[in-house]
Formats: C-alpha cells, structure tokens, sequence
C-alpha cells in the first residue's frame, strides 16, 4: 500500500480553488438517483420544530413572512446524512468572597459556592430532497448553580464533568437551560469543513477551583485533511452515500 505524503496533500490543498458549481451539480445528480431508487430519508427538516396545534399553524400560515416561510425548517423536506459531529463541554468555577480585612487589607475567601455549565452541540451536514446541501445545528446550553452545605471536594468529580450534580449537592440548585435548532443552506465555510476527518477530542483541565471538559467527536478545521482539494470532503461523503445503495 503506497504511503501518503500529507504535507503534498496539505500544499495541494492550499493551491486549489473551490468549485462550488461543479459540487452543486453533483449533489443534484446524486439526489435524482436516490429519489428514482426510492431511498428512504433519515429525516425531514421540519421534525426539529415544536409540535404545533392546528390553531397555531393557521396563524403561523397567515402572518408569517416570505422568508420566514421559506425557512426550512418550515418545509417538510426529507434529507440523507452525509455527517454528522457531537461537541461537549463542561465548565465551572467556585465563586471566592471579596472583603477588606480590619487592616484594610483586600481579601478573597473560597466559599461553597460553585456555578457549572454544560454545552452540547450536534451538527449534520446533509444532502436534501431536492439536491441541495445543508447544515442542521442543535445547540444545548444548561447553567446550573448551586450551594453546597458540605466542605468542598473534588472527590466525586466525574470524567464527563459536572454530572456529579445530581448525587454531590445537598442544598439549593438553580438551573437554566436553552436549546436553539437552525436549519440552513451550508456556507463555503460549513462545506469546507467536510475536508477535514472526523476526530475524537477528549480533554481534561481538573483543579482545585475550576475545570474544563470536553468529550467531542466533531470536525474542525485544524484536523487532518480528507483530500487535497477544496470541496472533495464533500463530494467523497455523497460518493459514499450513493454506494451504501449501490448507485
């Protein structure tokens, strides 16, 4: 088997330009021939909405804007996956108390209160219905405080980070939580982002008065590349679709 040379991979890279033209026809093309086939899609663009009553689709129906409508998360539009990444990350810290001494001195006290956050973000880049490519973002954001009455450990911390809420705190908690769905065309960026292999990243940044974790299988740009011309992570993921069907 002959060894790949990455640093030409990488310069080849560097030196080609991005037909997006040519990618748009081949992901038309490859749409029709899994249309004709009938191949089932792995979802639709609209099941990321909340589940809304007749009355709210009316409405929804009759004020909603052009371009509101033409959001696609609005279109009932099957989809294949072509990829898709998972990005985790948890973080906190424990609040210090600030007060001047009898010698008017400043001073900051470790106290038992520690705040944590924890975000997850799953993207699927995909090739739609009607032969165009797109991008779907959940992003989950959840803020948790709490109190604790006893003293301070680290001792239960697990390695995913701040589940150890759950069976740790024994006072007050405080929760916040966010999650945003987008449905959009992909960008060139989003689109170039196929160059690069899926990779697992986990890290581990554990003290005594804060932590960073992160546990991801995703795709960044800093990753090794797939192919050494702009675009061809993308074309080589529809290829791979077309041949899980034999097309």
């Amino acid at each position: 088997m002959a060894r790949i040379d990455w640093k030409k991979v990488a310069e080849d890279y560097k030196n080609s330009s991005f037909d997006r033209e040519r990618l748009n026809r081949y992901a038309q093309k490859a749409a029709e021939a899994l249309n004709s086939q009938e191949v089932a899609f792995d979802g639709y663009t609209d099941e990321s909405r909340p589940k809304e009553g007749i009355f709210g689709r009316l409405r929804q129906t009759l004020f909603a804007s052009s371009a509101d409508q033409a959001r696609l998360d609005r279109q009932h539009m099957g989809y294949w996956v072509l990829e898709d990444s998972q990005e985790e990350r948890h973080n906190g810290y424990r609040y210090k108390e600030a007060f001047m001494n009898k010698n008017n001195n400043y001073i900051e006290k470790r106290t038992h209160n520690f705040t944590g956050s924890v975000t997850v973000r799953d993207r699927k880049w995909v090739l739609l219905a009607d032969g165009s490519l797109a991008v779907f973002t959940c992003t989950d954001q959840h803020k948790e405080h709490w109190y604790e009455s006893g003293p301070y450990s680290l001792e239960g911390l697990k390695d995913v980070g701040c589940d150890w809420f759950s069976w740790k705190v024994n006072g007050m908690k405080l929760s916040e939580q966010q999650i945003t769905n987008e449905w959009k065309h992909m960008t060139e960026e989003e689109l170039l982002l196929l160059d690069h292999k899926k990779r697992e990243v986990r890290k581990r940044y554990i003290k005594r008065d804060q932590y960073v974790v992160e546990d991801s299988t995703c795709i960044r740009a800093d990753h090794y590349l797939l192919t050494g011309k702009k675009g061809g992570g993308c074309s080589k993921k529809i290829t791979a679709l077309l041949k899980k069907y034999n097309l």
